[in-house]
């Protein structure tokens, strides 16, 4: 599961015929202590999402199946937005309390600590700079 923030919304001056009516959004992909990956994404959105909505996202051909023309030529699409979501801390080696002190400390996070939709969690490892 990817998940991102989002940051607001894309006004395009011109777009494919198949994505009239599409909003477009910019999100912020984050892991699951809400820090962020990377850079901002631009990406459809057919579930009307909102400013400050965390939400799941896909990317490839997965991303076209989400919008009403399954043949619309998008790299992104956000497909789920997210209420809740948990991580493992157990499996990172830090809890919510001891993370930001190891980020002040000089650690970061080599890979995302993200839970499956059955709950199954996969493993993050910090490494110190």
């Amino acid at each position: 599961m990817q998940l991102a923030k989002v940051l607001g919304t894309v006004v395009a001056t011109q777009k494919h015929a198949a994505l009239e009516g599409v909003r477009l959004l910019l999100i912020q992909p984050h892991d699951h202590h809400g820090f962020p990956m990377g850079p901002a994404l631009v990406a459809a959105d057919a579930l009307q999402a909102g400013e400050g909505d965390t939400v799941e996202w896909v990317t490839g051909r997965e991303a076209a199946l989400t919008l009403p023309d399954t043949f619309t030529p998008v790299d992104v699409a956000v497909v789920t937005i997210v209420d809740h979501y948990f991580g493992d801390d157990e499996a990172g080696a830090f809890d919510n309390d001891s993370l930001p002190r190891a980020r002040k400390l000089g650690f970061h996070r080599q890979a995302p600590l993200l839970c499956g939709p059955q709950g199954s969690c996969g493993t993050a490892s910090l490494q110190r700079r």
